[in-house]
């Protein structure tokens, strides 16, 4: 008996996320991008408390014998408290990090849309124009917040350290782009209904089809 006829196609898998943000619906996009800058809000503060954590369980197994792990003080319970304390002190800043998870969405959104549906299918999305946005962002947060915490003379001494301030703010914007986007991809997926893959789906089915027919021409 002859072996069964392969099929000439293989069902697709499912679409990439970049896919996902653009043809999904505004909402679930600006919605994930919004959780994801409060995720890139509370990273830091996560990393700091596990490491808290860390050296508090570290001191307590080596109960003092090894100097290296010895505290210099019993840590308490307002010490993890107050590493919790900028999610209720800074909460202005809290919700600026939502807002601007959200124009970043926005802006991967509508700069993803004049992309080739191809590309983005392979994962191929532009970086610079969305790591600049983000930067130019970051830096006028921080002096945003130097000039409401400390007054013009906090921006006068950012702007004269401009030689350090601004190439540091390139490795915050890049560690902050690779934290927002590892969260919004996930988020996106999370949420995504199937209406939504769907339509990415079809998007990436049409962006097939076209480069099949410039290829036959």
């Amino acid at each position: 008996m002859p072996p069964a006829a392969v099929p000439a196609t293989t069902p697709s898998q499912d679409p990439s996320m970049d896919l996902v943000v653009v043809a999904g619906r505004e909402r679930m996009v600006l919605v994930s991008g919004a959780l994801a800058g409060v995720c890139v809000f509370f990273a830091p503060i996560v990393v700091l408390a596990l490491g808290l954590l860390g050296a508090y369980l570290a001191n307590v197994i080596s109960d003092g014998a090894i100097p290296i792990f010895d505290l210099a003080r019993p840590l308490s319970a307002a010490d993890f408290r107050a590493v919790f304390a900028p999610a209720v002190n800074e909460a202005p800043l809290l919700v600026t990090a939502g807002i601007l998870g959200g124009v970043m969405a926005q802006f991967r959104r509508w700069h993803s849309r004049r992309a080739d549906p191809a590309f983005l299918a392979a994962g191929i999305r532009p970086f610079f124009p969305e790591f600049s946005l983000l930067y130019v962002m970051l830096v006028c947060l921080t002096l945003g917040m130097a000039a409401t915490h400390g007054g013009s003379a906090q921006v006068q001494r950012l702007v004269g350290a401009a030689p350090v301030y601004l190439p540091f703010m390139l490795c915050g914007a890049w560690l902050t782009h690779s934290v927002w986007n590892y969260c919004f991809r996930n988020i996106v997926d999370l949420l995504a209904s199937a209406e939504d893959r769907g339509a990415a789906t079809t998007l990436r089915a049409g962006a097939r089809l076209l480069r099949t027919r410039a290829r036959s021409q």
